[in-house]
């Protein structure tokens, strides 16, 4: 959520209606537990996937992601806010639950709370699937 967040702020991704946040959570809960390792996106993407995907990243981050030790201001900032920390897996159903029922508004901008609940969910059926 934070990556989503921070490419909206930094214009990387459409603001709403723009960008189909729901389209896109819903792709990503088949994803999301599985690594997309540097083969994967050159075979998608071809031979500058890797460096086409780094000069994305540090757009969205605002800074360079060769040797960053943490996040940018901004990303920290963000986290903050948020109340986000580095946390297992595990937890992040709950920590987005618990921002969801604290501060609603905050995925306003990111598809809506609802969207993201569905994402919990696709997420929670993949799991089951093994």
């Amino acid at each position: 959520m934070l990556y989503c967040k921070a490419g909206v702020v930094t214009g990387v991704v459409p603001a709403a209606p723009g960008w189909d946040w729901k389209a896109c959570l819903h792709k990503a809960a088949g994803l999301l537990r599985y690594a997309y390792e540097k083969s994967d996106a050159q075979e998608k993407w071809g031979p500058m996937a890797g460096m086409t995907l780094r000069l994305l990243a540090e757009q969205v981050y605002g800074t360079s992601c060769m040797g960053m030790d943490g996040d940018s201001l901004s990303l920290a900032a963000l986290r903050t806010d948020l109340g986000f920390t580095h946390s297992a897996p595990e937890e992040a159903e709950e920590r987005l639950r618990d921002l969801m029922r604290a501060r609603r508004e905050v995925f306003n901008s990111v598809g809506g709370a609802e969207a993201w609940l569905q994402l919990i969910k696709g997420v929670q059926k993949e799991m089951n699937k093994t």
